[in-house]
């Protein structure tokens, strides 16, 4: 059975009320299913390294989501378009971010050969949304 989840990683305290997201709790949740063929897509709101992002800072949480990643073995999907999915304020002005990604296991690659993520246009969020398509190859 192929399994595929959606992310939506909350930042914000006006967003989310009184409750307190917790990643940790997330990315641990997540463990169960890396046995699986499983693709999870979505606003992570975390960097996998200094180079999806202009800040030059890592936050906490990066620490957290690297050691969840080393210990599924998710495949970052390469994306088509835009590099950095999100931009925000720093305090030195505009920061871009890699925050939306397609972490997928080698067995839902290998299951969805003709997999592709990519970029789309950002209107009205501070993200671009991601487009997850299969396209089968011709014969």
């Amino acid at each position: 059975m192929h399994r595929l989840s959606f992310v939506y990683g909350a930042s914000s305290a006006s967003i989310l009320g009184n409750f307190c997201f917790n990643f940790r709790e997330l990315w641990n949740s997540f463990l169960d299913l890396v046995a699986h063929i499983w693709c999870v897509i979505g606003d992570f709101h975390v960097v996998l390294g200094a180079y999806e992002t202009t800040s030059g800072s890592l936050t906490s949480s990066y620490f957290d989501f690297a050691s969840f990643s080393a210990a599924t073995s998710l495949v970052d999907l390469d994306t088509l378009g835009t590099v950095y999915t999100h931009i925000g304020k720093g305090t030195r002005g505009l920061v871009l971010s890699r925050l939306d990604k397609v972490l997928c296991s080698n067995g839902f690659l290998d299951a969805c050969t003709c997999l592709q993520g990519s970029t789309l246009p950002r209107h009205y969020s501070d993200h671009h949304p991601l487009l997850l398509s299969s396209i089968p190859l011709a014969p």
